[in-house]
């Protein structure tokens, strides 16, 4: 979603969003909210629909660039590496380009994951090509970053040292400006940090381009040790790179599956804070996936999906999507509706995303009571704007 929440990038099999959709693949395209015109994103140079399935949009605060991951060979000249790429469609100037690439020319191996600074010069993406930058010889996916002004990849998924990981890289996500990247990884290397538990698979840390410098944000989740972390995955980064919200997936000792929660470190003070706390403060005991999590860009509201009953009225367990403002404890059920009768949003609603000021939140659902015409079979994707401002 752009900064002001007026365009909302998404994707879609569905081939009467735009007039002339005739390709048959999933394309990428961006809905204007105050004018209610849909344009089609995923187009080449020349303005033709690819030939592949694209998927992944990622769109600048001001809404002129998008970036996403394609199949297609016909977006710009020369794709001849037979893999997914990442691309950044211009739609004021109608330029289409490919990310990921080196000096040297295309990737030996597919790109995938982007996401798009605000100012629209930044886009980091993963990748298991070995040519985008040298001396990558770790043989796993990697997290790399484009500047599309310099025309310059770099890779990020390494230790303040520049050792690069011994485990495979994803989910990376980017400030603003581009200085700061978070990312998963299943190297437990990278940065110094205490040990973790044992039983720990992948971890999350954020690196800084302008320093060269790697650090852990997953670490002291488990001080207590009432959980045993399997994994952490799909951080998101504040604006000015100060917070950072990731999921935390791990066993409370009840029973036998995995229990995610999400979790927000604050790398000024490195503060950690539960944001999907029940009312008395305690982790969500909810067994299911997270589905993602956004933060505004002063790190004030987060987003997020979860199966967790948030408040005493949620009494389902579907995925809802809720925003939590962490400065007065409020917390609204986006997806709550009291008409029709059922009030709890069909099958689940996941993958939030908000705006810079948090006043707006764009998520997908396969719930037919959200709005008045019900939606269409399958997900769809929609705007909750909240009526009051802070």
């Amino acid at each position: 979603m752009s900064a002001d929440g007026r365009y909302v990038v998404f994707s879609s099999y569905a081939t009467d969003l735009v007039p002339g959709d005739v390709n048959g693949q999933r394309d990428v395209f961006v809905r204007d909210m105050v004018t209610g015109r849909t344009t089609l994103a995923s187009v080449g140079v020349d303005g033709a629909q690819g030939n592949g399935e694209s998927r992944q949009g990622s769109i600048s605060a001001d809404g002129r660039f998008v970036a996403f991951s394609s199949n297609a060979t016909n977006l710009v000249p020369g794709d001849t590496n037979d893999s997914p790429d990442v691309f950044v469609r211009d739609r004021r100037t109608g330029a289409t380009s490919r990310v990921s690439i080196s000096i040297a020319g295309q990737a030996d191996q597919g790109g995938g994951q982007p996401e798009i600074s605000s100012d629209g010069r930044h886009v980091t993406f993963t990748s298991g090509a070995t040519n985008l930058v040298a001396g990558d010889t770790n043989d796993t996916q990697d997290v790399f970053v484009r500047d599309l002004d310099a025309g310059r990849t770099e890779r990020v998924s390494v230790s303040t040292g520049g050792l690069q990981s011994d485990g495979f890289s994803t989910d990376s996500t980017i400030s603003a400006d581009g200085r700061f990247v978070a990312f998963v990884s299943a190297s437990p290397t990278l940065a110094p940090a205490p040990p973790p538990p044992p039983e720990t698979l992948i971890f999350t840390y954020v690196h800084d381009r302008k320093t060269n410098t790697t650090r852990s944000v997953s670490h002291d989740v488990t001080a207590d040790r009432r959980a045993v972390i399997i994994e952490t995955s799909y951080p998101v980064i504040a604006a000015d790179g100060r917070f950072v919200v990731f999921t935390v997936i791990g066993w409370l000792g009840v029973g036998v599956d995995p229990i995610p929660n999400v979790w927000l470190r604050d790398l000024t003070t490195d503060r950690l804070e539960l944001v999907t706390a029940d009312r008395a403060g305690n982790p969500s005991s909810a067994v299911g996936p997270v589905f993602r999590e956004d933060v505004s860009a002063d790190g004030r509201y987060v987003a997020f999906g979860t199966p967790g009953r948030m408040t005493p009225a949620d009494r389902g367990n579907l995925s809802d999507v809720f925003r939590l403002d962490r400065q007065t404890g409020s917390l609204v059920w986006i997806t709550y509706r009291q008409e029709p009768a059922d009030p709890f949003g069909g099958i689940g609603s996941v993958g939030p995303a908000i705006s810079a000021d948090g006043n707006h939140v764009a998520f997908e659902s396969d719930a037919v009571n959200l709005v008045r015409d019900g939606g269409a079979a399958g997900y769809d994707t929609y705007l909750w704007r909240s009526i009051r401002r802070p």
